[in-house]
């Protein structure tokens, strides 16, 4: 299930950090516990999936986009209404979660206030095994080399991009349905490819820190770019519905299907 969540502000011009990913995080933990510090709780400790993910900060109004300043590391716009996607195959996460945003109709992300206009339920797609899709936020993969201290971050130009991203779907799908993914035709491999556009930016790799209270930033090198996913009905499903790669609970790997109004 997927939500918009629409906020509204008072100023002429809004400015914010460029990396999001942490408040909008924060913000999501606090709405949840509002809805049930229980679930709250038990979400934080569970293991690697946590089966949502969120899309960065966007600007509503067609007419009014974000301005990127390098310069102070911000974004800013004129838009009166932003918003954030949010999406989870968790039906008890997303009601929580519309629970918690009934019990308060203010919010504060990186310091500046906003009011919560409405939170909309978006229709899901028709999953079919060839769909294309553009990115809501940056996605993440990594794999760790044998005998490797730190992690290789990949790109689609890395040799097991394809096979990371396959096993992270499996991984996901075993996850959360508590069962072994099998291929109805167990003599069919199950098989995914990543297609890239012809037409795309001569850079399709950016950089995205993560910021936290108490260590040294983290900086993630992602992929941001639309492609077309030939893969498993049920893993494209999860895919849109948890996030594509890793770390999608900290706002990496969300999708919106190609032409649609996301």
């Amino acid at each position: 299930m997927r939500l918009l969540i629409k906020l509204t502000h008072r100023y002429r011009t809004l400015q914010l950090p460029i990396d999001m990913n942490t408040f909008l995080l924060g913000y999501i933990y606090h709405t949840l516990e509002k809805g049930s510090p229980t679930f709250s709780a038990e979400l934080h400790q569970s293991g690697e999936f946590k089966h949502f993910t969120f899309s960065m900060l966007q600007s509503l109004d067609p007419n009014h986009r974000w301005v990127l300043d390098k310069e102070r590391g911000s974004i800013r716009t004129t838009s009166r209404q932003i918003g954030f996607y949010i999406s989870s195959p968790n039906e008890e996460f997303i009601t929580t979660l519309i629970t918690g945003f009934l019990s308060h109709s203010k919010m504060e992300l990186a310091g500046v206030f906003f009011g919560l206009d409405t939170v909309q339920v978006i229709d899901p797609p028709v999953f079919q095994e060839r769909m294309s899709f553009t990115m809501l936020s940056p996605l993440f993969l990594s794999e760790r080399l044998n005998g490797a201290k730190h992690q290789t971050h990949l790109t689609p130009e890395s040799a097991n991009f394809e096979q990371a991203l396959l096993l992270s779907l499996i991984r996901k799908y075993e996850s959360l349905l508590n069962r072994p993914f099998l291929k109805v035709n167990s003599d069919t491999k199950t098989s995914l490819r990543f297609v890239l556009p012809e037409k795309r930016p001569k850079s399709i790799v950016r950089l995205v820190t993560l910021k936290t209270e108490h260590a040294a930033p983290i900086h993630n090198r992602c992929t941001f770019t639309p492609f077309e996913l030939h893969a498993p009905t049920e893993l494209i499903q999860i895919g849109y519905e948890s996030g594509f790669g890793v770390k999608c609970s900290q706002g990496f790997g969300m999708v919106a299907v190609k032409g649609s109004s996301e």
